[in-house]
């Protein structure tokens, strides 16, 4: 259990960070590069097999590792953007949510299973992601209270599907920890050639500040996803039930960082909606 924990706090440290570099006026891109080289640092540490670069580069799913690292940097930043933007418990619901869309897939590609608890799951997450998103009536409309989030939603499922696909399809068990570091690799580089194209975000990334916050979110990055690794070779709660528990925490810890540090401020609806996006993940993940 004590993985899980450090999975949910490093998932939670992400988008308080992603938060904190508006108030100190840190670009974010920046940030965002340092953090996928750090994330590189800690996978080549953790990784067990010395010899992956040999073994990579007559892998199958190599190109697809690329492709969702350039995924990766641009869905990031869009997740700190929206976090700016709309705040942390809109922008959270609205990736945890996303998982809708490869487990609708995993329906009708891989003939996977569905039953009426499923479905139900499938129809409160996205009565959950509306309700999140609906705006005081107090304050003026604004397209991209909406926009913003429904992108990332969009986008954060379409990288679950393309993944899930890659592991059903090419990966086997041994080779996720090397598909996670090209990945992230892939992004670091990513954003390094576009920073050619923008010479003050390449100067940014040397900043004392942005390579701090940048190694924090690179350790939290990593830390979310091996620890939840982790988390699922150890613990006996089954694979749906640790995801389950991992994602509503992950919700729960984060609205309440985002009321007590934040001051962030929720309707009626939004906080109903963020309670039907906790019932929607337990739906999908089997604990009921």
């Amino acid at each position: 259990m004590i993985f899980l924990i450090f999975s949910i706090i490093s998932s939670v440290i992400i988008v308080v960070i992603f938060k904190t570099t508006e108030h100190y006026s840190i670009p974010l891109f920046p940030v965002i590069i340092v953090n996928y080289f750090t994330a590189v640092v800690w996978s080549l540490i953790a990784l067990d097999n010395k010899l992956f670069i040999s073994q990579t580069i007559h892998k199958q799913w190599l190109p697809i590792g690329f492709a969702i690292g350039i995924i990766l940097i641009a869905l990031f930043f869009v997740v700190g953007y929206t976090t700016k933007k709309i705040g942390i418990s809109k922008t959270i619901i609205s990736a945890k949510l996303s998982v809708i869309l490869p487990i609708s897939f995993s329906f009708l590609y891989f003939n996977e299973s569905v039953d009426t608890i499923k479905i139900l799951g499938i129809i409160t997450g996205i009565a959950a992601v509306f309700l999140t998103l609906y705006p005081n009536t107090r304050t003026k409309f604004n397209t991209k209270h909406f926009i913003l989030p429904l992108v990332l939603f969009v986008g954060m499922g379409t990288l679950d599907l393309l993944i899930k696909y890659t592991q059903q399809t090419y990966l086997s068990p041994k080779d996720v920890a090397l598909f996670t570091l090209v990945s992230f690799a892939s992004a670091g580089l990513s954003g390094t050639i576009f920073t050619l194209f923008k010479p003050n975000y390449f100067r940014m990334i040397l900043i004392p500040k942005t390579l701090l916050f940048g190694f924090i979110l690179g350790s939290s990055n990593f830390g979310s996803m091996y620890f939840l690794i982790l988390a699922l070779q150890k613990t006996h709660i089954g694979s749906a039930a640790v995801f389950g528990i991992n994602n509503v925490a992950i919700i729960l810890v984060s609205v309440l960082a985002a009321f007590a540090v934040f001051k962030e401020k929720i309707t009626y609806i939004n906080a109903f909606g963020i309670v039907v996006s906790m019932v929607s993940i337990l739906l999908l993940s089997r604990i009921f």
